[in-house]
């Protein structure tokens, strides 16, 4: 299952209210706007949408999330619809539909009911006020039905390119090696890039190593091998810590991660990150190929950001091509101007914010501006900044 739209707003009627319009995603979706467009608050509210309903979060914002998702099932696709809304903590409304069918709905007190599986019939529950009625009457056997919905929200990554990474983090020296029948959940792990790499080629062997190093090559880094090595000055109960090293053709040592250029890092940490999720989910597949929904949703904000431009245009189209290859829906933000210009207008989605309302448009509700501009001959970047896309009428 994956997720094909997303409405928001908090505090509505005061002065702190913030609300974004509907907003659509594809397979890929890169969102781009100008700076405090709310680029990066789509992937939080996203986020903390997923972080709820996994059961990851100790206390809810206030928020109404209003979410779509589709459901793969043969040629056909079932929707699904998730809304809930939070006033200081305290959730008002829940509802979960599946197509026509209410299967979940509960009010401000908890009260609520959800349908029994393969039955219109209708359980009565009662919920604190402060949980979520999807998370707690999740059952394999009665209510199966909220499955998909708490797998989606799980294995959700964020990953966060313009900050550290990780990259102070380092994997213990005494980790052990993965049960062959587990999954990881490489979504908990999303800063500790040097523990994914020892957990899964642990597990993938030289296969998982050598995916990394390829594409490491193919955005430009001349990377022959990839490994652990301790931490020097460090250690916990009498062992070093490991760190992630490459070791170029060129040189005739290893180098560590926390002594890499942090551009060199961070396409490092993505590409280990992005080679983890695809091991693990066709790990996972029994007798099939992994279908749209079935890999984690990943999302990636400031993407490129500490890149040179060839770096990170080459860096961008090897993880849309992997993306589209093993069915990863993947959602990226940028407002760089060469970022914006390697990627196709089919998945863009312009952030447009007129006071504390964000406006989404893309292909789908704006299909005659893209067009139009499609004959212009301009570059992808003149569509953004010469503003073909304003709605005057944004309110």
């Amino acid at each position: 299952m994956y997720l094909k739209s997303l409405t928001y707003h908090e505090h509505e009627y005061s002065p702190t209210s913030w609300a974004l319009t509907k907003v659509n995603f594809g397979h890929i979706t890169l969102l781009v706007g100008k700076n405090s467009s709310g680029k990066s608050r789509v992937l939080s509210v996203i986020a903390s949408l997923a972080g709820m309903i996994a059961g990851r979060l100790g206390g809810f914002s206030s928020g109404t999330w209003e979410a779509t998702f589709t459901r793969p099932k043969g040629a056909a696709e079932e929707k699904q619809f998730y809304n809930v809304s939070i006033v200081d903590g305290r959730v008002v409304t829940e509802v979960f539909r599946i197509k026509n069918e209410t299967v979940l709905r509960r009010d401000e007190s908890g009260d609520g009911f959800v349908v029994r599986r393969n039955t219109d019939k209708r359980v009565q529950y009662k919920v604190d006020p402060n949980q979520l009625m999807a998370v707690l009457r999740s059952d394999a056997y009665q209510h199966p039905q909220f499955d998909l919905l708490k797998r989606w929200a799980k294995s959700t990554c964020v990953y966060r390119f313009g900050s550290e990474f990780g990259k102070m983090n380092f994997s213990g020296s005494n980790a052990s090696p993965p049960d062959p029948s587990s999954v990881l959940d490489v979504s908990a792990l999303v800063d500790s890039p040097s523990h994914v790499f020892f957990t899964t080629k642990e597990r993938f062997k030289i296969e998982y190593r050598d995916a990394v190093v390829r594409d490491m090559n193919a955005i430009g880094y001349d990377v022959e091998d990839i490994s652990l090595i301790p931490v020097g000055g460090f250690s916990v109960n009498g062992s070093s810590p490991m760190a992630l090293a490459i070791k170029e053709k060129s040189l005739k040592c290893y180098v560590a991660q926390d002594a890499m250029s942090q551009g060199l890092y961070r396409a490092l940490a993505i590409i280990v990150q992005f080679n983890a999720n695809i091991f693990w989910t066709q790990s996972a597949m029994v007798g099939r190929q992994p279908q749209l929904g079935d890999s984690p949703l990943i999302l990636i904000d400031d993407i490129g950001e500490g890149l040179d431009h060839e770096r990170s245009r080459k860096l961008i189209q090897l993880l849309m091509n992997k993306a589209l290859e093993h069915q990863i829906q993947l959602v990226m933000s940028s407002n760089d101007r060469y970022v914006m210009n390697y990627v196709s207008l089919e998945y863009w989605t312009i952030l447009q914010r007129k006071g504390a309302v964000v406006h989404a448009i893309d292909y789908s509700n704006s299909k005659e501006t893209f067009e139009e501009f499609s004959y212009s001959g301009l570059s992808n970047f003149d569509f953004f900044s010469g503003e073909h896309y304003v709605r005057e009428n944004a309110e």
